[in-house]
């Protein structure tokens, strides 16, 4: 359950639908706490419900630190 929880998550966030993103990365954390990826991806979700990608973005993150 964990696992489809997170392929939907990311292919919300890929899709630009931040919601259901969300949803399902907290989706995922409360059936596998210790998942990285999905705090990974919750992380920019503010931001990027503040500022919009373009229109041509495709899902990527930049990274920021190592």
């Amino acid at each position: 359950p964990w696992r489809e929880a997170f392929a939907q998550g990311l292919l919300a966030f890929q899709q630009r639908d931040f919601q259901t993103a969300e949803t399902q990365f907290r989706r995922t954390l409360a059936l596998r706490p210790e998942d990285g990826p999905a705090r990974f991806y919750l992380a920019p979700l503010e931001q990027l419900r503040l500022q919009p990608p373009p229109p041509d973005w495709t899902g990527e993150i930049e990274l920021k630190e190592k």
